[in-house]
């Protein structure tokens, strides 16, 4: 804040931040405007920083800026202690109570590709652009963040992805309760991609909601999950579900691309429990108790 003037705040360069809407903003989502006022940042702007926190940072230029140049520049995701993080985005209208509706916050994003939050009515879905002055949180991999030119892109009107040179085949798939979607997870075969761990393709599970569906890496969960080439139709991806309330449940693709695109592909949900294989060309609907169940589904 300016000194006592408390009704124009000062926004640092490149620094994230969370903003309360005017209490009578209508509950629909609607385009709140601001007015900037000062010089349009350019050149390089670094961000003091510590290896291995996380930091709500953002776009500091009057222009789009490419997530992948970002992701590479600053080695995203490469942390030696706990490497495969991604960038993650605010994506929730009034975070509810998790107990009551226990939905993902955040967006992910890697070179792999996005996955949209739970909380999400508009179904955004990272992609790859990071619009002017948007926020996400990121964990550092040095003692600085950089943002600089290069990371920039000469598109201010949509967002689209800069990757003709990766190869990538893509599975979303949604979990729900009986009252919403809970959160999405995504598996991308692609171009550099194993089945470990791999700095700027995997992206952790941002673990704030206690119900939640993902993939496995090294026992961990993944909310992003990158898998080599060539595609083996007999792969197996293990999943980790977890439920805070016992309750209904359904798993189900909200999107594929590359090779799964028009179902030539079967993808089959195995539930250990039931030991049966279901095809997800329909929703899988299941029982559950609360608790962590990283054996029982696989596909």
């Amino acid at each position: 804040v300016n000194g006592t003037d408390t009704a124009h705040a000062q926004f640092a360069s490149a620094t994230g931040y969370l903003i309360r809407a005017p209490w009578n903003h209508p509950t629909a989502p609607a385009v709140f405007a601001g007015t900037f006022t000062g010089v349009p940042n350019n050149g390089t702007i670094p961000q003091a920083t510590t290896s291995g926190l996380y930091y709500a940072v953002g776009n500091p230029y009057p222009s789009t800026i490419d997530a992948n140049t970002f992701i590479s520049n600053n080695n995203i995701g490469n942390n030696p202690a706990t490497p495969g993080d991604g960038l993650y985005f605010w994506r929730k209208t009034n975070n509810a109570n998790q107990s009551t509706n226990p939905s993902s916050s955040y967006a992910t994003y890697t070179t792999a590709g996005g996955v949209k939050s739970g909380g999400d009515s508009l179904n955004i879905v990272p992609n790859g652009v990071i619009q002017i002055g948007e926020g996400f949180i990121v964990k550092a991999t040095s003692t600085s963040l950089q943002f600089n030119n290069g990371q920039r892109i000469a598109n201010n009107a949509d967002q689209f992805l800069r990757n003709a040179n990766i190869e990538r085949h893509r599975i979303w798939l949604n979990l729900s309760d009986s009252v919403s979607n809970v959160n999405q997870m995504m598996v991308s075969y692609m171009t550099g991609a194993t089945q470990g761990i791999d700095a700027a393709i995997d992206g952790r599970f941002f673990g704030d909601t206690p119900t939640a569906l993902n993939s496995i890496v090294n026992n961990e969960e993944f909310a992003v999950q990158g898998r080599s080439l060539p595609f083996e139709a007999t792969d197996v991806v293990p999943l980790a579900f977890k439920a805070a309330n016992a309750g209904n449940y359904s798993i189900a693709i909200d999107h594929v691309d590359g090779l799964f695109t028009g179902g030539a592909q079967a993808i089959y949900l195995k539930d250990n429990l039931t030991n049966t294989y279901h095809n997800l060309a329909t929703a899988y609907s299941f029982a559950s108790v609360a608790g962590s169940f990283n054996t029982r589904f696989e596909i």
